[in-house]
């Protein structure tokens, strides 16, 4: 799983899919499909219909964002961690929850977490978070340790 750090400051940005091939793409009958250098956004020939969130799973204050966040109850979401157990965060979340894979990550430019990753026409917007828990949700949390 890569390494990425947190963000410490909101902010949101496209991403260029274009891709250029680094080899020829056989077409399995001896020929070319695409030659080396050949240029192409997938994003001009499909959709993506669902929305990406990148998070560190062992860092709290990423799971507590997660939690509050309009995303958790979104279907069309997929979690992606860079870092926590998939197993007990989907028993904690009640959903999936993906591994990061490395090229996956640079290749969506995701450079901090939390980040949500959703395509916009033939670009990805990438929205980073800062994980700030709100105080409300916290006094609420104290609030139902002390009544034990």
């Amino acid at each position: 799983m890569p390494d990425i750090p947190v963000t410490t400051e909101n902010r949101s940005f496209l991403r260029d899919m274009t891709y250029t091939t680094e080899i020829d793409v056989p077409d399995g009958r001896g020929g070319t499909l695409y030659p080396k250098g050949y240029t192409f956004n997938p994003l001009e020939y499909v959709t993506m219909p669902y929305v990406l969130v990148f998070i560190n799973g062992s860092d709290r204050r990423q799971v507590e964002w997660f939690d509050n966040s309009p995303y958790i109850k979104d279907m069309k979401t997929t979690l992606v961690l860079t870092g926590g157990s998939y197993y007990e965060l989907s028993k904690h979340f009640k959903r999936p929850a993906y591994y990061a894979v490395r090229n996956i990550a640079e290749r969506l430019g995701i450079e901090h977490v939390p980040s949500v990753a959703v395509q916009k026409g033939k670009y990805m917007e990438i929205s980073e978070y800062v994980p700030i828990i709100e105080e409300k949700a916290r006094i609420t949390k104290v609030k139902k340790r002390e009544k034990r």
